[in-house]
């Protein structure tokens, strides 16, 4: 029976990322497919070590990867060369991302840093281009997936998504850039008043809240200690393996 993996929020994280991937071979060995929903990147210190070995799966895997808000603001930063953008990425730990994919100290205020890579030094940041590359490679195409597993469908997005913004997505109607953001962050009221059917699941991560499973809404973000794996079977039945380091 193929298994399903989904994981959020690892943030660089290695050690909680190591621990959680050898439970889940352990206790799992016929994962086929692993669905990342962002946020891989920022705040931890080992942000390339989680990027290669998510790039290492993809050869033998099915991986699907999902935009995160961090990775937004990475994406938005260097994509549009929007300074702004980038002090608000430094800011949300993005620091920590371009520290480990250089490999070595850098040698400037954080507040100073999104400017001076801009306008002085851009070239510094090919080496994320090549995670941009294998992991982000259609952006506007990764807010969201949607998977039949027997009768039951999972929806799955960083942040849960809107109301409207689903709806559309399950009409095949084209979304608004409200609706497509909604994916990536959303705050809690308007997460509350998503409504599904009972043979739908919505899984998002995000925020960690202290209700994992509330009805037919999976939350698997946890604190930084903390990693929690959503597991599902061909059928549509799942569990959750959590592991703390």
């Amino acid at each position: 029976m193929s298994i399903t993996v989904v994981l959020s929020d690892i943030h660089g994280n290695l050690d909680i990322f190591d621990e959680i991937l050898y439970e889940i071979e352990k206790n799992y060995p016929l994962v086929n497919h692993f669905i990342y929903l962002g946020d891989l990147i920022d705040r931890g210190s080992d942000v390339k070590e989680v990027l290669d070995i998510i790039i290492e799966q993809k050869k033998d895997k099915n991986i699907t990867i999902l935009l995160g808000n961090h990775e937004y603001m990475m994406l938005n930063y260097l994509l549009n060369k929007d300074i702004n953008a980038g002090k608000e990425w430094i800011r949300n730990g993005g620091f920590n991302t371009l520290r480990s994919i250089f490999e070595k100290p850098i040698s400037i205020y954080k507040e100073q840093l999104a400017e001076y890579l801009i306008h002085q030094a851009w070239q510094k940041t090919k080496k994320i281009f090549y995670y941009i590359k294998h992991l982000w490679p259609e952006p506007q195409n990764q807010l969201f997936y949607v998977k039949q597993f027997g009768s039951r469908t999972f929806l799955f997005s960083h942040a849960g998504g809107s109301q409207n913004a689903w709806q559309k997505v399950l009409n095949g109607l084209p979304l608004d850039y409200q609706e497509r953001l909604s994916f990536i962050t959303l705050d809690i009221t308007g997460f509350k008043k998503i409504n599904l059917p009972e043979n739908i699941f919505l899984v998002y991560g995000h925020v960690d809240r202290k209700i994992k499973v509330n009805s037919n809404k999976i939350n698997i973000c946890a604190d930084d200690n903390t990693i929690i794996a959503l597991v599902i079977d061909e059928l549509g039945d799942y569990e959750l393996l959590k592991v703390q380091v």
